[in-house]
Formats: C-alpha cells, structure tokens, sequence
C-alpha cells in the first residue's frame, strides 16, 4: 500500500465513520422520541381510566 493509498482509505473511512455516527444519532433521536410518546400514551390512558372510575 502506497502513502497515497493509504491516504485516501483513511479519507473515505473518515467520511463513512462521520455519516454513521450522524445516522446513529438521528437513531437515537427518533427512538427518544417515540419512548416519549409511548409514555404519555401510557400516562394518558392511566390518567382516563382514573376518571373513569371516579
């Protein structure tokens, strides 16, 4: 492998590390939101099920 080679690997594996990790946050994202909503979901249907039975 030539210093050149070598280079332009590491250039790609950086560019391909970079959009992962920006991929995996926005993943992450996501998933934060949804367990959110899942929670008030929950939260409200206890909440309903309370005044119901009052």
């Amino acid at each position: 492998m030539t210093s050149e080679e070598y280079e332009e690997r590491e250039r790609r594996l950086t560019v391909e590390i970079d959009d992962a990790y920006k991929a995996f946050n926005r993943a992450r994202d996501y998933w934060d939101r949804l367990c959110r909503e899942r929670l008030d979901l929950r939260w409200q249907w206890a909440q309903q099920q309370r005044d119901d039975a009052q």
